[in-house]
Order: structure tokens, then sequence, then C-alpha cells
């Protein structure tokens, strides 16, 4: 019989003077995912996202990955680039595992990642907590000069580079997603972040990997 896996925890850096704990807590029915488990622990400590979600987004990618289904991969709101990282090494390992036919057979799918890699942009009076809360105020205690929830292009280029994924793999797009997320014309349904309001673009031909569609082909 398996031994279940141990709780720990992860630190999540918002700004050099806001930090917090994730802790992942042992669930059995996830935890028996041995390829899972092993991609988890290879980019937990690049997301602020839930074990859970995380094995969403493992099984949305595997999803795509194993049925052969075209697209590519697009996260908008990266932070470190856990998610994408997860999405991306899982379609890699089960496109490993299957023949490559049809649209797959002249191309390899490459990842998105749009980030403004300086932190948040600026919210509105909209922009609270359950707590009424406003966001402008969580920015202004502890944002580093502005910066708050931010990682660096260049970190998050090392994150990918350590495991393989190059400069023909990904396309890093910096800027408000709202903004640059239209690659070819084709965009997200949604980004990570404050949400903004009323925009609702045309999409088609990516695979999201954002918290609202993971896996859905926009």
């Amino acid at each position: 019989m398996t031994e279940p896996l141990a709780s720990t925890r992860r630190e999540v850096a918002y700004s050099s003077t806001h930090r917090a704990e994730i802790e992942d807590y042992p669930i059995a029915d996830i935890d028996r995912s041995a390829e899972f488990t092993d991609l988890f622990g290879r980019t937990r400590n690049y997301t602020m996202t839930s074990k859970e979600i995380m094995f969403s987004t493992y099984q949305a990618a595997r999803y795509v990955a194993e049925r052969g289904i075209p697209g590519d991969i697009v996260e908008c709101g990266v932070w470190r680039g856990g998610s994408a990282l997860l999405a991306g090494l899982t379609v890699r390992a089960a496109e490993a595992r299957r023949p490559r036919r049809g649209w797959l057979a002249s191309r390899r799918r490459k990842l998105w990642l749009y980030d403004t890699f300086e932190g948040m942009t600026a919210p509105t009076a909209q922009d609270i907590d359950l707590t009424n809360t406003s966001a402008a105020q969580y920015m202004a205690e502890h944002s580093d000069e502005g910066r708050w929830c931010y990682a660096d292009e260049d970190d998050v280029r090392r994150v990918f580079a350590f495991e393989g994924f190059g400069a023909q793999d990904m396309e890093v797009v910096k800027g408000d997603v709202v903004q640059t997320c239209v690659p070819g014309g084709r965009v997200a349904s949604r980004c990570c972040g404050w949400t903004p309001t009323g925009t609702n673009p045309p999409r088609q031909n990516l695979i999201c990997f954002t918290p609202a569609c993971r896996g859905v082909a926009c």
C-alpha cells in the first residue's frame, strides 16, 4: 500500500514586503497520479494556484494532447509561469506517447505567455475582496513602488529554459493583456488579474489555460 504524501508548504512572494504560504494537503484521488505528482513537484514553486487547480490544468492539457486537438496554449497572467509550465510539460509527455498526426504532424504547439511582468495593472474602484478591502489599498500598502504580484520576464524565461523550453517553444508577450492578447487575430477569452469590465473579444484557435477556462479551445 502506497504511503500518503505529506502536507507541504510553499511561499508566495507578492512583493518584497508581502509574502504568504500555500499549504498543499494530501488528496488521495490526485496523489495516486504518479505523473501529476512529478510534474506538480517541478512547477509548484512557480505558481500561486492550488494543487487542485493545478490538477485541473493537468487533466485539461492531457485531454487536449491525447485527442490531438489543434491549437497553441495561452495563459494570461503567468506570474513565474508555473501553470503554463505544467500545461507544457503535460502536453509534451502526452504527445510523446502517441503518433503526431494531422495538425501536429507539421508543427509543434507553442506556449503563449501574456503578462505585464511588472505586476498588476492599475485597479479600479470595483476591484475589492470579500471583506470590501480594495485592491488599491493592497497595492498602496504592499507594492514595491507600484509593483505587486510580479515576476521579471528573465526569471520566467529561466524557469522554462530549465525544463527545456526555448525560444522555438514559446512566445513571451509583455504588456496589459487586454491590449496584447491578440496573436495573429486570435484572442483568449479571459485574463488573470483585474477582470476587464465589458471586455468580450473574439476568440479562435487557442487553448486557454486561464483560471476561468482551463483547457477550453477559444
